[in-house]
C-alpha cells in the first residue's frame, strides 16, 4: 500500500510539478507578449523622436536661411545707405563749388557753405517730421519753414559776410541743391 501511496503521491507531485510548470509557461508567455509589446512601444517611440528631430532640423534650417536672408538684406540697406551718402556728399560738393564760383566765394567760404548744406541734410529729418505732424496747420508749415530758413541764415552769416549769406540764401540755385540732397536722402 505504501508503493500504492508513494505511486498516488509521485503523481500528485507530477500533476502539481506540470500545473505548476504550466503557471510558469503562462506567465513565461505573458511576459514574453509584454516585453514584445515593448519593444513595439520603444521602436514606436524612437521613430516619434527620430521624426521630431528630422522636424527640428527643418526648422532650424529654415531660421538659417530666414537669418541670412534677413543679413543679406541688411547689408544691401547699408550698401545702398553708403552708395547714397557718397552720391549726395559728391553732389554736395558740386553744388557748393558752382555756388561758390556764382558768388565769388574762397574755398575757406566754400566750406563753410558745405558745413551749412550738411547741418541742414542732418536736421532735416527733424523738419520733416514737424511739418508731417502738421499737414493741414498752414500757420504751423509757415513757422516751421521760417524757422528753417532763418537758421540755414543764421548758419551761412556764421561762415560769409550777412549780405553774401542773406544772396546765397535766397538763391534758387542753392535752395534747389538743398531740395534735391534732402530728397535724395530719404
Amino acid at each position: 500500500m505504501r508503493s500504492g501511496l508513494l505511486i498516488a503521491g509521485s503523481f500528485v507531485v507530477a500533476a502539481a510539478g506540470l500545473g505548476f510548470g504550466g503557471i510558469q509557461l503562462r506567465r513565461a508567455q505573458s511576459e514574453t507578449a509584454r516585453l514584445r509589446a515593448l519593444e513595439q512601444e520603444v521602436t514606436a517611440v524612437q521613430a516619434q523622436v527620430a521624426a521630431l528631430h528630422s522636424e527640428a532640423s527643418r526648422v532650424v534650417e529654415r531660421e538659417t536661411v530666414f537669418r541670412w536672408i534677413a543679413e543679406d538684406r541688411a547689408q544691401q540697406e547699408q550698401a545702398k545707405k553708403k552708395e547714397l551718402d557718397r552720391l549726395v556728399e559728391e553732389r554736395s560738393l558740386v553744388w557748393s563749388q558752382k555756388v561758390a564760383k556764382t558768388h565769388g566765394l574762397t574755398d575757406e567760404q566754400r566750406r563753410g557753405l558745405l558745413e551749412v548744406f550738411e547741418l541742414q541734410r542732418s536736421k532735416s529729418d527733424g523738419w520733416i517730421r514737424r511739418m508731417a505732424a502738421a499737414p493741414m496747420d498752414t500757420d504751423a508749415l509757415n513757422r516751421i519753414y521760417h524757422e528753417l530758413v532763418d537758421w540755414r541764415l543764421a548758419e551761412l552769416e556764421k561762415r560769409l559776410d550777412a549780405p553774401t549769406a542773406l544772396e546765397i540764401n535766397r538763391d534758387p540755385f542753392w535752395l534747389a541743391a538743398v531740395g534735391a540732397a534732402e530728397a535724395d536722402s530719404r
